[in-house]
């Protein structure tokens, strides 16, 4: 067996604000980690997507890796609002892992 090589990289969640000249997109934001887009997905957050909000002061928590979900993913966990109701917890997989579409809604 050969050598065994581990790299940890800080990857701190940058938050992507769409250009508000674009009506579509005005208001949106991205979530970054390292090469990695978070989407919301409607099996974990409910299937109003379009409902939810995220505060510029949201808290975002880097859960920990989850080996046996979507071939193994870190999840976020982002402090959060649905319209007309009080805070929430929402969660956010990378684009990249996302269940299969037939399962529910995704909004990155």
């Amino acid at each position: 067996m050969g050598d065994i090589i581990t790299c940890q990289i800080d990857m701190p969640v940058r938050k992507l604000y769409a250009n508000p000249l674009v009506r579509a997109d005005a208001g949106c934001v991205a979530l970054m980690r390292g090469p990695l887009v978070y989407a919301f997905e409607g099996i974990d957050n409910g299937e109003d997507l379009s409902a939810l909000r995220i505060p510029r002061d949201a808290s975002i928590q880097i859960r920990p890796f989850q080996p046996d979900l979507l071939g193994g993913i870190v999840p976020l966990q982002v402090s959060g609002k649905r319209k007309k109701k009080n805070g929430c917890a929402l969660f956010r997989m990378p684009a990249r892992g996302r269940r299969c579409p037939a399962a529910g809604n995704s909004l990155l």
